[in-house]
């Protein structure tokens, strides 16, 4: 995939003719050393938009290239990051070849976090190639609109430097390369013989696979043994049940598991909190943290015992560990705050901190502690408090998500999701420590699938609500809204000389569930609209003429819009304008018939006073 910046500081003519026209030249060279592999375009400012798929039409392709400047994606400015993420929307998630991106800009950014795009491009082994146009010293002025003048700001020049320091990193994270053009002429077709020709095409397909025989068998007799055996054996009262009878506590035994191995996030049910050492001492119990119940109400502030602020650090720090293995964490928190006091800088002492806050239910200070851990340069121990984090927002989102979270009203969705995007960064943020950290990795994915998988059942079941509680009137005023705004949406990309190819396709889903909801709307035509005494036979035959005329009509209205949706899938706006129209006339036509009087009279009587408004404006 090409990423090309069309903004407007492309523009720039400190590289002749300007950076966009030289930029726009050097791809089409590129093209000539292509050997059959498929290539795509998106151009990006503001905003990105794909102008070509990817496609061994090389010819298309040049003319899709040849049409780009600053009008051909909306808004200012410049986002490499949504266009990174864009590209990697439009290449297949399950490629059985390799894959890169040719990135040209120069390297301004408008807080897109091209560097978090990055890192989703180094998941999926896709590298990024970058090339920077533009003198990165002095730089050069901005051109005004319509070539006049130049572009200013508060009374001042705007001047466009290329940013190095940013594609070196892009191309770094990802495995690519980084050609610093400048001012000055460069070939891509060296890009392509040293890195892009070795990438491997469709053509290697071939696999070595060891096929293992199924030793199962032994293993399942011997859980049957167990479990038989287990029948055999007289029940035991736990000795720390009788030590509770008799007034002591049980103690806690053991080092349980460490939490990162054992995050199972996407159950939203079961988050984690490692413990590291701290000060110099072992580690305190590094276990799994079952969601709090103190979580619902964040727990009191708490201060240190006057008592120990006089004491050694490292000896308060041991007496933490050992409150924390009695599950005293407030205690143990008393301590370490004492503690951290004489040893400000002292990491390990945050990190406990964080864990021991985490498990009393305090959040917000359990997530400062380990805000102020994750700074450290000592990357084990940052990479425990970034996971943590990212297990506050998980425990964060199953408190938000309930036992049931398909039952969550559309308010209530909404800080769910934005708890597992918050978890999601720290995740990733895990990956930029150690890109190899599997319980990272494996959260993110668990999270994207829970993600996809709620985000789908929502839809779903509010489209089965609105089919449920609507009744045939307002049914109708909901599905003719939503056809007109996909008529809008049509017709404005039959008005663009090239309009990107998920714009085609987002419109023609959209017309495909609407397609859907007609036999619901036969369905409500059925059945009766308010109830009466039992019609005579002439009535009851009138009634069913009516239905049948109508449900014809709901009939018609589902052809034109699947006629839409072909003229959709074949990118002819305009035709599927027409047949969206089309449509809108058979419902308006079934709605006008089922109203009763007063309310289409009203209905009447408010186009006719927008009309009026509308007339008095312009007068």
């Amino acid at each position: 995939m090409v990423l090309l910046d069309v903004s407007r500081s492309m523009l720039a003519t400190d590289v002749p003719p300007s950076r966009l026209e030289r930029a726009k030249s050097d791809v089409k060279l590129l093209l000539q050393r292509l050997k059959g592999e498929r290539v795509g375009l998106i151009a990006f400012a503001g905003r990105a938009v794909a102008q070509c798929p990817l496609t061994t039409d090389h010819g298309f392709f040049r003319l899709a290239l040849d049409d780009l400047d600053p009008r051909s994606a909306p808004r200012g400015g410049t986002a490499i990051g949504d266009a990174v993420r864009k590209a990697l929307e439009m290449l297949p998630a399950d490629a059985q070849r390799d894959q890169a991106l040719l990135l040209i800009t120069d390297g301004e950014d408008q807080d897109s976090f091209p560097l978090q795009a990055a890192d989703l491009a180094a998941e999926r082994k896709v590298a990024i190639f970058t090339v920077g146009l533009g003198d990165a010293e002095q730089g050069a002025r901005v051109p005004g609109a319509e070539g006049k003048g130049f572009l200013s700001f508060e009374g001042k020049q705007v001047w466009s430097k290329m940013d190095p320091t940013l594609l070196q990193q892009l191309a770094m994270r990802t495995g690519g390369a980084c050609v610093l053009a400048g001012t000055q002429a460069y070939d891509l077709g060296k890009i392509y013989d040293e890195h892009l020709a070795a990438l491997r095409g469709e053509e290697v397909l071939g696999q070595v696979r060891r096929r293992r025989h199924e030793r199962f068998q032994w293993f399942l007799a011997a859980a049957l043994a167990c479990f038989l055996a287990e029948l055999l054996i007289k029940p035991y009262r736990p000795r720390a049940a009788a030590a509770e009878e008799r007034g002591a506590k049980p103690k806690v035994a053991g080092r349980a598991r460490a939490a990162a191995g054992a995050a199972a996030l996407l159950a939203l049910a079961a988050c984690a909190c490692q413990a590291g050492a701290a000060a110099g001492e072992a580690a305190p119990p590094e276990e799994p943290v079952e969601p709090a119940e103190a979580a619902k109400s964040e727990a009191p502030k708490l201060e240190p015992e006057p008592a120990d602020r006089a004491r050694d650090p490292y000896a308060l720090a041991g007496e933490a560990l050992e409150l924390y293995g009695r599950a005293e964490y407030d205690a143990a928190a008393r301590k370490l705050l004492a503690a951290r006091e004489q040893l400000p800088e002292a990491a390990e002492l945050a990190f406990d901190l964080g864990c021991a806050r985490q498990r009393a239910g305090a959040k917000g200070e359990a997530e400062a502690h380990y805000e102020d851990a994750s700074r450290t340069k000592d990357r084990p121990l940052a990479l425990k408090a970034r996971f943590n984090l990212g297990m506050l927002e998980g425990e964060e989102a199953t408190r938000l998500a309930g036992v049931e979270p398909e039952r969550l009203e559309p308010a209530q969705r909404g800080p769910v999701l934005e708890a597992l995007e918050r978890a999601i960064g720290h995740f990733r943020g895990c990956l930029n420590l150690e890109a190899s950290y599997e319980p990272a990795r494996k959260n993110l994915e668990m999270i994207r699938q829970w993600i996809k998988y709620h985000t789908d059942r929502w839809r779903q079941l509010d489209r089965e609500k609105r089919r449920r509680e609507l009744d045939l009137l307002a049914f109708l005023e909901w599905l003719a809204g939503a056809q007109e705004s996909l008529k809008r949406g049509a017709a404005e990309l039959a008005g663009q000389r090239l309009p990107p190819a998920d714009a085609w396709y987002e419109l023609k889903r959209a017309q495909g569930e609407l397609i859907e909801e007609i036999p619901f709307v036969k369905e409500k035509i059925a059945q009766p609209q308010s109830p009466q005494a039992q019609p005579s036979a002439e009535d009851a035959e009138r009634l069913k003429q009516a239905v049948e005329a109508l449900t014809g009509l709901a009939d018609q209205a589902g052809r034109e819009m699947e006629t839409a949706e072909a003229k959709l899938g074949a990118r002819e706006g305009d035709p599927a304008a027409e047949a969206m129209g089309a449509a809108m006339e058979k419902l308006e036509t079934i709605w006008d018939a089922a109203v009763p009087f007063p309310k289409l009279l009203q209905h009447d009587l408010q186009a006719q006073t927008g009309i009026v408004r509308q007339l008095s404006r312009a007068g």
